[in-house]
């Protein structure tokens, strides 16, 4: 008998999807990590807009929140990247939304 992780993962390799799988998880442990590092102020209104190469795009509603994401830029990084047990986010770039 497989596995359930064996199972999902070679469905996903059949539709074809792992991208959008990884991007996925990389927005929702980007929330886990952002409640964790930043203010609250600033978690509660940074959202994922985009990630693909490496590159996660975050929308705040201020200068003063990009700053605040470019601040804890690294600890970021380190936390997504340890959550997600692997080094897949490279880079967080924050847009006033």
């Amino acid at each position: 008998m497989e596995s359930l992780k064996d199972l999902l993962t070679a469905s996903i390799a059949r539709h074809k999807i792992a991208t959008q799988v990884k991007a996925a998880t990389v927005c929702s442990t980007w929330r886990q990590a952002a409640v964790e590092v930043l203010p609250k102020e600033v978690a509660g209104e940074a959202e994922v807009i985009s990630f693909r190469n490496g590159t996660l795009k975050v929308a705040v509603p201020g200068p003063s929140f990009s700053q605040a994401v470019k601040i804890a830029e690294i600890p970021l990084l380190e936390e997504i990247n340890k959550q997600l047990g692997k080094n897949i986010v490279e880079r967080i770039v924050p847009r006033v939304a």
